[in-house]
């Protein structure tokens, strides 16, 4: 796993707060701006609890430090 999607994983263990998750995301995207990937080719994708199921008991079980 990765610096960038253990942090990701963290913020989204932390907070219910979709402006704060999604943060990272908006800052890197400028407004108007459609030569930019669209968030889906960035990896983003909703949790599958039976493809990501370790995944989300690490998430779960993970304190933050």
């Amino acid at each position: 796993m990765t610096d960038e999607a253990r942090a990701r994983l963290e913020t989204m263990v932390r907070t219910s707060n979709g402006f704060e998750i999604a943060e990272p995301i908006s800052s890197s995207v400028a407004p108007a701006n459609f030569s930019h990937p669209p968030v889906s080719d960035l990896g983003f994708h909703i949790a599958n609890p039976l493809r990501d199921r370790e995944l989300l008991e690490l998430a779960a079980a993970k304190p933050l430090s």
